[in-house]
């Protein structure tokens, strides 16, 4: 047969398969050097594993019982991990609350209001920001709205 349309076909390939071998020497090489360090690995990981064969029975109920706390993370840190600046940048405000001072030492005035209205769930009391923001609107906060945040689930009783 005609060997033309094979030739022109590893013609096509030849250079970007040339560019992957020359790639994946690396990641050979790293391969090689992971596979030669696997007694060591093997040694040192054998003890720490037979003695969680006789941890894990044990720690079964207490995983079981932190399944809860553990399940409400998730969306905790899903709210908290967008807004880390806001964060970081109440803890500098607070810290910065104890830097004023004289000669009696340090001070920090503080202004706490209760608004009764809010605090007996009178009917209009809300708040008119958005206590659940979103990642850095301290410039444009928005009301609030149903749905803007997760909702975490009860503890279990008992």
């Amino acid at each position: 047969g005609d060997a033309r349309p094979v030739v022109s076909g590893v013609r096509t390939a030849a250079t970007p398969l040339a560019h992957a071998l020359r790639a994946a020497v690396p990641a050979v090489a790293d391969a090689r050097a992971l596979t030669a360090r696997l007694p060591a690995l093997r040694a040192a990981a054998l003890p720490a594993l037979a003695q969680a064969r006789a941890l894990l029975p044990a720690a079964g109920p207490a995983a079981r019982a932190l399944g809860p706390a553990l399940a409400d993370a998730v969306p905790m840190i899903r709210y908290l991990a967008p807004r880390a600046d806001t964060i970081a940048a109440w803890f500098a405000n607070t810290a910065a609350l104890g830097r004023s001072g004289d000669s009696k030492g340090r001070w920090a005035r503080f202004l706490v209001l209760f608004d009764p209205a809010s605090a007996l769930g009178m009917p209009g009391a809300d708040p008119p920001g958005n206590a659940y923001t979103e990642p850095g609107d301290a410039a444009a906060n928005r009301a609030y709205r149903p749905g803007d945040f997760p909702r975490l689930r009860a503890l279990p009783k008992g």
